[in-house]
């Protein structure tokens, strides 16, 4: 039995309930032992003791005896890491940005951003397409697949009862109200975000020759969360339009408010706004509202309730 002479630990072999070696990082991490056995199937229990901070924790085992070659169990020596609870990212009196991977909707997403509010109301966002893609109430996320031991996934999980929205941008360029909403923008081009006074992240990217600033914030004690767009026309001559919703069905009800998929969650806008609801091609609801520009300036401003 030997283990990582640079880093030794410990552990103990023992065969039919006979110890048959212990090693206890002396002698250069080795240990040897010899027992008599009868023809037949023994129980074999290679006990593993960490007793440093290594993260270097390989351990082999061979066999060899009379006209038996030595013989490893394993071609290459076995890893075994310490077990850790659930590490989780907590908000405490600011905002909290952690990138990383996260799934949405059965995909791994690797350009992610998640946000967390000290009012418990959290969101993500694709930063690589410019994509509102999950909200939640309640803690921030866990971080045990990202950093114990390789953190090989690299997945963020968000803590709390997830609202998902369908991977496609909040902006985009229509010819008018019956074009196609597309998956994604070829001019989209990410170009990082601010922080303001409190904390919170403004997100800024251009799309064709138009400028977007970006920008979250919990209102009503995190009851709500209100998500602005401000667009900078530029030399840009296209009709820009935002996607506010999409789901199974979309319905205006009597309070202003729209309630989408069945009122899983509900979208408000100032009064003065008249937004369109149609159908897609997929049978679904959208609700889209025209960015309209005042001296080269324009801001779309609504509410997600939930």
């Amino acid at each position: 039995m030997e283990i990582d002479p640079a880093n030794p630990n410990g552990g103990e072999l023992t065969i039919g309930g006979n110890k048959v070696a212990r090693i206890d990082g002396k002698n250069g991490g080795v240990a040897s032992g010899m027992l008599n056995l009868t023809a037949g199937d023994h129980p074999l229990m290679l006990a593993y003791f960490k007793t440093n901070t290594s993260r270097n924790n390989s351990i082999s085992l061979s066999v060899e005896g009379q006209n038996v070659a030595s013989t490893a169990f394993s071609s290459t020596p076995l890893r075994t890491f310490t077990p850790v609870g659930a590490i989780t990212v907590k908000v405490g009196r600011e905002p909290v940005m952690q990138r990383g991977f996260v799934n949405h909707q059965g995909r791994k997403k690797t350009h992610v951003i998640l946000v967390g509010e000290p009012e418990q109301t959290n969101y993500s966002l694709d930063l690589s397409k410019g994509q509102f893609l999950q909200l939640w109430r309640g803690e921030f996320m866990e971080a045990t697949p990202m950093w114990a031991g390789r953190g090989e996934t690299q997945l963020s999980i968000p803590l709390g009862s997830v609202i998902e929205f369908s991977s496609k941008p909040s902006l985009t360029f229509l010819a008018d109200k019956s074009s196609v909403w597309p998956d994604s923008n070829a001019t989209y081009n990410y170009l990082g975000y601010d922080t303001n006074d409190a904390g919170r992240p403004i997100f800024k990217y251009t799309l064709g020759q138009a400028s977007v600033r970006e920008y979250f914030e919990p209102e009503d004690s995190g009851r709500k969360l209100a998500h602005t767009l401000t667009v900078i026309s530029g030399q840009e001559t296209k009709e820009i339009w935002c996607r506010l919703a999409e789901g199974s069905d979309i319905t205006r009800l009597d309070n202003g408010l729209y309630a989408v998929n069945d009122k899983q969650y509900f979208i408000e806008l100032s009064q003065k706004e008249k937004p369109v609801i149609r159908t897609t091609a997929q049978n679904t609801k959208e609700l889209l509202l025209p960015v309209k520009a005042k001296n080269n300036i324009g801001t779309v401003k609504y509410a997600i309730l939930w």
